[in-house]
């Protein structure tokens, strides 16, 4: 957990550093999940510090490892299936 921001803060200095001697602005960027487990398995909070730009990836909330059949990127939650029991766009 803490690992990944630590990498994104040496990545972060480098390319700072990188841009000093170039004159440049360097964008460190990343692709989030935004499943439940992502976000309790990452410092979301403390890696932001370190990022111009989080993109968050917003779908696979359903998916093959399912026993049932659903849309794989719910933007609103549907009461018809709830046994998917996959939260939708709109809980986050």
């Amino acid at each position: 957990k803490q690992n990944y921001t630590l990498l994104l803060q040496k990545i972060r200095e480098k390319l700072d550093a990188a841009g000093t001697t170039d004159n440049k602005k360097y964008l460190l960027t990343i692709a989030s999940g935004a499943g439940p487990t992502y976000v309790a398995n990452t410092e979301l909070g403390n890696m932001a510090k370190y990022l111009d730009w989080i993109n968050i990836m917003t779908y696979d909330f359903n998916g093959g490892w399912q026993t049932i059949n659903a849309h794989n990127a719910p933007l609103y939650a549907d009461p018809a299936a709830t046994a998917a029991g996959v939260p939708n766009a709109d809980t986050f």
